[in-house]
Parts: structure tokens; sequence; C-alpha cells
């Protein structure tokens, strides 16, 4: 009976530390969620920003790891502008130097006439 008691605590003392344990409002798992979401962006490649958007990336991961959640959804919510915006930025681009390119390309006129 002993055992099953210790048991049956472990599992309770498990499940509370990984269900109801709280960091800065978010439980253990919507923690580990945004980390990996950290981790990821910290990957991003800084040809992929504007050169005005890359400070974000040159933050001390530890540090923004470590610190409130609010810092961390912020620099998240901005990782994700700086990367929109260069996409819509290299999309502009793309399409002025394909109409460009368009507008300087002469029109084929197939020749009815043989």
């Amino acid at each position: 009976m002993r055992q099953l008691l210790i048991l049956t605590h472990q599992q309770w003392m498990y499940r509370n530390c990984t269900v109801h344990f709280k960091r800065d409002g978010r439980a253990l798992p919507q923690n580990k969620e945004i980390l990996r979401k950290v981790n990821s962006l910290f990957h991003t490649n800084e040809d992929m920003l504007l050169p005005a958007d890359q400070d974000p990336l040159h933050i001390d991961a530890t540090k923004l790891g470590k610190g409130p959640a609010i810092v961390q959804d912020r620099w998240i919510a901005n990782m994700n502008s700086a990367i929109s915006a260069g996409r819509l930025h290299r999309a502009r681009q793309y399409l002025e130097s394909d109409s460009l390119a368009y507008a300087g390309a002469e029109v084929y006129k197939p020749n009815h006439n043989q």
C-alpha cells in the first residue's frame, strides 16, 4: 500500500510540475513552444532581413531566453515583422525587375502572311 501511495504522489507531483507550472503566466508546454520559436528565429539568415531590421538578431540569446515572457513575445513579433518586410521588399524588387525586363523585350508577333 505504501508503494502505491508513493507512486501516486510522484505522478501527482509530475503532473503539477508539467501542467500547472507557470512562468510569467505560461504553462511549461507554452514556455517550451515560445523558446522553440525564439531558437528557430535566431537562425534567420541576415540576408532575409532589411538592413534596418537586423538589430533583433544581435541580442543576447541567453538573456532573451531567461527574460520575461513579454520581452520574448515582443521579440518574436518584431522578428516576424522584419521577415515579412524583407519578403515584401524582395517580392517588389522581383516584380519591378521582371516588369522592366518585360518592357524592354520585343513582343513576339507571329507572321500569318506566310
